[in-house]
């Protein structure tokens, strides 16, 4: 984590705050950057309680499935309220809402300790490193709890968690599956450009293309579009290929 001494002034926020969050005057900013419904789904699907912590609660409930409204990928909107932002702010009406983790004034996070778990597990998954890739694993999802919930509530957390494929060692048949799907799921609201990387490299997990009509082809785009300086300018070096199709080098 980085913390140059973000405050609540111009320029001077937490980068994914001013960005997600709030601005200086307390108005909201970026509202469309909102909960996607395939993320509310796993987390509630499996009573995995860091959704509280990765949206923003909008409603009371008898449970957690209905604290949340996500947006259809693609969807056109939100054009009503009632969708779940990407940042908690502690402004949820439930009083079972964990405390927020961001704010104005919090570090940004660079690589977390999970993330760099969940590396380690995949590693030794896959024969290039010695040691116990479930315990790796294990580890990398309890830190992804005590991010949002403290060292002292973490393993009471992952003890509520419905045991299924996507998160339960004995359970998976496809190891390596499961250390990127629980990766993108301790990452997601987190560090979004690196689940979009690792959904690159392995196609997990297995999100469903946008509803638009206008999306163009069947496929999550591989590539950022080069703009238009880079094509004036550089237009020799600019890959040729589709951005949603093309391959970047380091993808299978």
């Amino acid at each position: 984590k980085i913390n140059p001494g973000y405050t609540n002034s111009e320029n001077q926020q937490n980068p994914y705050w001013s960005v997600f969050g709030f601005s200086t005057s307390g108005a909201v900013n970026n509202p469309i950057f909102v909960a996607g419904q395939y993320g509310v789904n796993f987390y509630v699907g499996q009573s995995d309680l860091r959704a509280f912590y990765m949206y923003k609660p909008v409603a009371n409930g008898s449970f957690f499935n209905s604290f949340f409204n996500g947006n259809e990928m693609g969807q056109q909107g939100p054009t009503t309220p009632g969708f779940s932002g990407l940042v908690n702010a502690g402004s949820a009406t439930s009083s079972n809402n964990p405390d927020p983790y961001r704010a104005v004034s919090d570090a940004q996070i660079i690589l977390s300790d999970f993330e760099s778990l969940f590396l380690q597990a995949e590693a030794v998954q896959r024969g290039w490193f010695g040691g116990s890739a479930q315990a790796l694993y294990n580890s990398a999802v309890l830190q992804s709890f005590t991010l949002g919930f403290g060292a002292g509530n973490a393993s009471t957390y992952v003890s509520f968690l419905t045991p299924t494929a996507d998160n339960n060692w004995a359970l998976a048949t496809d190891k390596i599956k499961l250390i990127i799907t629980q990766k993108w799921a301790a990452l997601n609201t987190i560090n979004l450009f690196e689940g979009w990387t690792e959904y690159r490299r392995t196609g997990w997990p297995a999100v469903p293309l946008s509803s638009s009509p206008t999306r163009g082809s069947n496929h999550i785009p591989n590539r950022f579009l080069y703009p238009q300086r880079e094509l004036d300018v550089n237009s020799a070096n600019v890959p040729s290929s589709n951005a949603q199709t093309g391959k970047i080098w380091w993808m299978p």
